[in-house]
């Protein structure tokens, strides 16, 4: 644990600021107030003495009190710090501090994870608690990456694929289940109340395989859903830059604007140099987690304290539900995201746009 106060060890209480007031625009006003001050801090109200900083350099810092004291790693984005710190801040007894920063521009991509840390980490909270919330948010923050691996380009694709026509079904999936955009933190791509599922994309099309980054994703819960996409290279076929094209005119003809919208026009951005990478659907299958299906679940490690298990799996060893038909001309996403997760899939088939020229 270092200790980042130097021989400063007492600070200023400036003001006050409500947990659920944490937003861009508020932190931007502080900035101005603050007028590149770094020895004052903001109690934030609705916490057990947490604190806002923003130091001359425009980095945002968040300190939360903790009693962990083991030297840990995360992987985090490159924008997103977490550290062990100490010393006294304001009129606070607590001396420990697990200390959050990243820039104020990033404030709207790293909001709602610092949200979820302050309403859910108490002093005492173990070291495991903080990891379980880091790793909530794994899925989000792939796509703030400036360039991604071809292995999550692909995997970028068919969740747009998949994205782009809930957005298209009666009626449209709620935009906020999917991970992209950070408002519903989880350890599937598209997570919400009624359902959670999990998106493989490969190009493999025989002998493919699935990578399992954390055992929990595939725990048994009746809602839970593991689509697999299977593309191939095809010149006249789709690329991400096209996909991000089609999903910001669905979002406006959804009325969405705002963060969602710079989200998409981010990844769009971000992904132009990749245009020469198109691809086609070449099938499609689910699976509905079951009891006694092939994954790893929370019994089988039993009483271990083994954690943060992540293993590969065949997808020949899963009992997919393919069909050439569901793949290439029904509304797979609708029944997906339909919420009726026991029916037939033939009886709530939808006719979309994936079917080959």
């Amino acid at each position: 644990m270092s200790n980042n106060f130097g021989s400063r060890m007492v600070y200023r209480l400036w003001t006050v600021m409500c947990l659920t007031e944490i937003n861009q625009e508020l932190i931007l006003q502080t900035i101005t107030q603050f007028s590149g001050t770094s020895d004052e801090y903001l109690k934030i109200l609705g916490t057990e003495d947490s604190f806002l900083s923003i130091n001359h350099n425009n980095i945002v810092s968040f300190l939360l009190p903790s009693m962990i004291s083991a030297d840990c790693e995360f992987q985090l984005p490159d924008r997103l710090q977490i550290e062990l710190i100490s010393g006294r801040i304001a009129f606070s007894a607590k001396n420990n501090w697990l200390k959050i920063s990243f820039p104020v521009k990033s404030i709207s991509y790293f909001q709602n994870f610092v949200i979820q840390c302050l309403a859910q980490l108490e002093e005492h909270s173990s070291l495991s608690a903080l990891k379980s919330i880091i790793n909530n948010w794994r899925k989000h923050w792939m796509f703030g990456k400036n360039k991604l691996t071809l292995e999550e380009r692909i995997g970028l694709f068919g969740e747009l694929i998949l994205l782009n026509h809930a957005l298209h079904a009666e009626p449209p999936m709620a935009w906020s289940s999917w991970q992209g955009f950070g408002v519903n933190p989880g350890l599937h791509d598209f997570t919400s109340e009624d359902f959670q599922i999990e998106v493989k994309t490969t190009t493999s099309i025989e002998d493919a395989s699935m990578h399992v980054f954390d055992a929990r994703q595939f725990f048994y819960r009746a809602s839970t859903h593991l689509c697999v996409i299977k593309i191939e290279e095809n010149q006249s076929g789709d690329n991400l830059f096209d996909l991000c094209e089609d999903l910001i005119r669905g979002l406006n003809s959804l009325g969405v604007s705002g963060h969602p919208l710079n989200v998409v026009k981010k990844i769009q951005e971000d992904t132009t140099r990749y245009q020469h990478e198109r691809y086609e659907v070449f099938s499609a299958g689910y699976y509905r987690l079951e009891q006694d299906g092939p994954f790893i679940q929370q019994e089988d490690l039993g009483r271990t304290s083994v954690t943060n298990v992540s293993y590969e799996m065949k997808l020949e060893s899963i009992p997919l539900i393919w069909d050439p038909e569901i793949s290439q001309l029904y509304d797979l996403a609708k029944f997906l995201f339909s919420g009726r997760h026991g029916v037939n899939l033939h009886t709530h088939a939808v006719l979309i746009g994936l079917a080959k020229d």
